[in-house]
């Protein structure tokens, strides 16, 4: 990079030298981190991050500033069988999806709004190359959602026992 030499030339430095330049390179940042979808008989997810690392995934993947909140929000979600998580491997309805995907979105802009725009636009791929996204009143019913689900309960405390209203006291 910094001197325009070959692999094999670096190799002919002296040690100190070396262990200069391949700190060098291994502190490359590319700048940016990529998701490449793969749809064959196997759906594939594969991330790139910007220090050249691949990575392949099942079922989704988050990359960016936002991507560690992202990520713990993703696997909370049950992605196989019924709600419990029980059963065979299914396929997750693309409403469901799109919420849990915007949910991890709306926690990491939350988590880190200095480096995750609030902004938010999906781009749903489709069969036969077709692309369709989500307008307006789409993503104020998600956010809706959001809100709804993610809103602390009203709680007291009841003789050192936490009572939420209208359920059962907790045990020890």
């Amino acid at each position: 990079m910094r001197l325009g030499r070959s692999y094999a030339e670096l190799l002919k430095l002296p040690t100190d030298n070396f262990i200069e330049l391949w700190s060098e390179i291994n502190g490359l940042n590319l700048g940016a981190d990529l998701i490449i979808g793969i749809v064959t008989n196997e759906p594939t997810i594969i991330t790139l991050d910007r220090w050249g690392s691949v990575q392949w995934h099942t079922n989704y993947a988050a990359i960016g500033e936002g991507a560690d909140v992202a990520r713990a929000m993703l696997c909370l979600q049950t992605w196989q069988g019924d709600q419990s998580g029980k059963g065979p491997l299914t396929s997750v309805p693309l409403p469901r999806c799109l919420y849990r995907v915007y949910e991890a979105k709306k926690a990491s802009h939350i988590a880190n709004p200095s480096s995750v725009g609030e902004a938010t636009q999906f781009e749903v791929l489709l069969a036969q190359g077709k692309r369709n996204g989500i307008n307006i009143k789409g993503l104020k019913v998600l956010d809706g959602l959001f809100n709804r689900k993610h809103r602390v309960p009203r709680v007291s405390l009841d003789k050192d026992i936490l009572v939420e209203p209208n359920l059962a006291p907790l045990k020890n």
